[in-house]
């Protein structure tokens, strides 16, 4: 595969992790191919220990940035990290993930194709046990980041395999993409991880006739940590999982043709979603012993899906300030 001569810019959204930080950018600064900046994106309130751990970092070498925000959610960082680069290829990095050193010369290669605008590798997740990060088993799986035709969406980027193949979808834990193909919608709901984000990112990039690559041999270590938003892993709280299917319902009634919007309505209605509970989904967990409650999770997920509606519906009809998120290379 030929080379590339673009360059690379990695930002790292953080909030509260300063452990998992300090790994995650000792993984990047031994990069084979090392990267054109580092940008590692905090709040300006409330983390007074990553914000000198930043501190320190920049000081220490040059092509290294420190941006801060003053909103709450993933997609705030995102967008302030894209605004202070002009390198051609960003890529976004969980601050809890940490990059095989040669995930930016893997990525860089598919960008010899002028017609690949993202690409994205396989993160390999760790659990601790008894305070050892031992490795999660998990079946391999061909297919990955695949959008049925009636909404539902297949990841698996955690256990791909095989060739390089293009896909629908990339993960957000480790994602890159040609600079111009960075427009985050501030429609996207949420205060921590603002689930679906990746989704509306790249589902826009393949509208605009991108090709998305999905490469197994671009791994990633994955020590999924512990969130401090009410999007929290052990349990998010109803405003989150009312956000994610908000998120999910305008994101997919956004870029899915018309004929798919209708299944995509019943299905979401109906049999639900990972994370976005209906009918079948809560009779299958209750049938199973698990204890939700209808208004823990039933509620706020049909909540989610009429805002959801809205929102598109206001995006369409124009009585939103704009049709379409602002490019932020503009």
């Amino acid at each position: 595969m030929k080379s590339t001569r673009d360059t690379v810019a990695v930002i790292v959204p953080t909030y509260r992790r300063p452990a998992e930080l300090r790994k995650c950018l000792a993984a990047l600064e031994a990069q084979t191919r090392p990267a054109d900046e580092i940008l590692v994106v905090h709040r300006s309130a409330g983390d007074p220990e990553t914000a000198a751990l930043a501190a320190t970092w920049a000081q220490s070498a040059s092509g290294r940035k420190v941006v801060t925000v003053n909103r709450p959610g993933v997609i705030a960082a995102m967008q302030a990290g894209v605004e202070h680069t002009v390198c051609d290829v960003v890529a976004v990095v969980d601050d809890d993930v940490q990059l095989h050193r040669d995930w930016l010369e893997r990525c860089l290669q598919h960008y010899a194709d002028p017609s690949v605008v993202g690409v994205g590798g396989r993160d390999v997740i760790h659990d601790v046990v008894d305070g050892i990060a031992e490795v999660r088993p998990v079946p391999q799986a061909h297919v990955v980041g695949r959008l049925k035709w009636y909404g539902r969406t297949i990841g698996n980027h955690h256990c791909g395999y095989g060739p390089a193949r293009q896909v629908d979808v990339l993960k957000g834990a480790n994602i890159s993409m040609r600079r111009p193909y960075w427009v985050l919608d501030h429609r996207l709901r949420g205060s921590g991880a603002q689930v679906h984000w990746e989704l509306q990112v790249c589902l826009r990039a393949r509208r605009k006739g991108g090709v998305l690559i999905y490469d197994p041999n671009c791994l990633a270590d994955h020590f999924p940590a512990t969130r401090f938003d009410d999007d929290r892993r052990d349990g998010p709280g109803r405003q989150a999982i009312a956000d994610a299917c908000h998120n999910q319902v305008y994101v997919l009634m956004t870029y899915l043709h018309w004929w798919q919007k209708p299944a995509f309505l019943v299905y979401s209605s109906i049999v639900g979603h990972s994370g976005s509970w209906a009918i079948v989904w809560w009779v299958g967990a209750r049938l199973a012993g698990r204890n939700r409650t209808i208004a823990h999770h039933l509620l706020p997920s049909y909540r989610g899906m009429v805002l959801g509606l809205l929102s598109w519906a206001r995006a369409i009809s124009g009585k939103a300030r704009d049709r379409e998120p602002a490019c932020l290379c503009c």
